[in-house]
């Protein structure tokens, strides 16, 4: 990281990917980049997401399985002695692949419902089982993160 002064701890960074609300999922599609906003779960040391069954997301799941997930938290731009943002970032990057398995499929779809609509899981697991059967549920095995920050000084982002 070039700007070392800005660099956040790996605790930092998966705090903010825990707290997040969408992250861009970044991969290559047929040589292409292709990077899509996707609302996320962080469990267990691994990152969730939920698809289609088809579409390019799930074509570049073929192509190869690297992935990073960039997700921005606060920003705010300000004016001081120059112009600047004060923002925090983090970034996972790793490898990806499809969750096969009815019951943790379950799992991870009643949870991203749970961190999404909260007040609304009475109708979640009909919903859920609903629509079980064409939905995929991608994981992301975290081999790095990194977070990246600048902070107003006396911590007020007002």
């Amino acid at each position: 990281m070039r700007r070392s002064d800005r660099e956040m701890s790996r605790e930092w960074a998966w705090e903010l990917l825990e707290k997040g609300e969408y992250g861009i999922l970044s991969l290559l599609s047929n040589g292409e980049p292709y990077a899509v906003p996707m609302s996320y779960l962080v469990w267990k040391g691994r990152v969730y997401f939920h698809s289609a069954l088809e579409g390019r997301k799930m074509e570049a799941l073929e192509c190869g399985t690297r992935a990073q997930l960039t997700v921005v938290g606060r920003t705010k731009p300000v004016y001081t002695s120059n112009f600047t943002t004060f923002f925090e970032s983090a970034m996972a990057v790793g490898t990806l692949s499809l969750v096969t398995d009815a019951e943790e499929k379950k799992e991870i779809l009643l949870r991203l419902a749970e961190k999404y609509l909260p007040d609304h899981m009475e109708k979640a697991e009909d919903a859920v089982m609903h629509s079980l059967a064409r939905t995929a549920v991608i994981v992301l095995t975290v081999e790095s993160v990194t977070g990246k920050a600048k902070l107003p000084k006396d911590g007020i982002w007002e």
